[in-house]
């Protein structure tokens, strides 16, 4: 069994013809994939959107993942280009109300969890970019620098630079 963060359609077989592997390949990273979408477009819908469009297209391009390529990056680098192809970015949403099911206190914690998570997610947008970007894969995703480095086509000092300059923007 693959680890979530390798994928194990490295060769060069169609992964079409093996269903159970892409089954469990899309369920390992789906929630990621979708969490640093949102993260760049702001939207649920542009989101999901980019989300399945990320998916088809590595399926379609597995083949170019090398043996022992890490996934999850790539991943990521395929749904950030195309959030940049189709020029969405963040867009503040009204917050949805607390689910029903809590009673009063759980459901205004709730809320004030929501109301500071799209506060974040409202300055984040707020930034240039490509601090965008850092921020959303480092901060927002989890993803190490040295992964945001190859994802972004840049150096570990460049995406440094750049989640430093975007702390020091969202401290001010």
């Amino acid at each position: 069994t693959p680890s979530p963060g390798r994928s194990s359609l490295t060769s060069t077989a169609a992964p079409a013809t093996r269903p159970h592997e892409v089954s469990g390949w899309v369920q390992a990273h789906a929630d990621a994939a979708y969490a640093f979408a949102l993260s760049l477009t702001g939207n649920p819908e542009a989101a999901a959107d980019v989300c399945q469009e990320a998916f088809l297209k590595a399926l379609r391009q597995i083949h170019s993942l090398h043996d022992g390529g890490c996934f999850r990056p790539w991943l990521y680098k395929i749904a950030l280009n195309l959030v940049r192809r189709r020029r969405r970015l963040r867009k503040t949403t009204a917050p949805s109300p607390p689910p029903a099911h809590l009673d009063g206190t759980e459901a205004v914690e709730a809320l004030k969890r929501r109301e500071r998570a799209d506060l974040v997610h409202e300055e984040v947008g707020k930034l240039p970019q490509p601090l965008r970007v850092v921020t959303a894969l480092v901060l927002m995703n989890g993803v190490t620098q040295k992964e945001a480095a190859a994802i972004l086509g840049r150096s570990e000092a460049t995406v440094s630079r750049d989640l430093a300059t975007a702390r020091q923007v969202l401290r001010a």
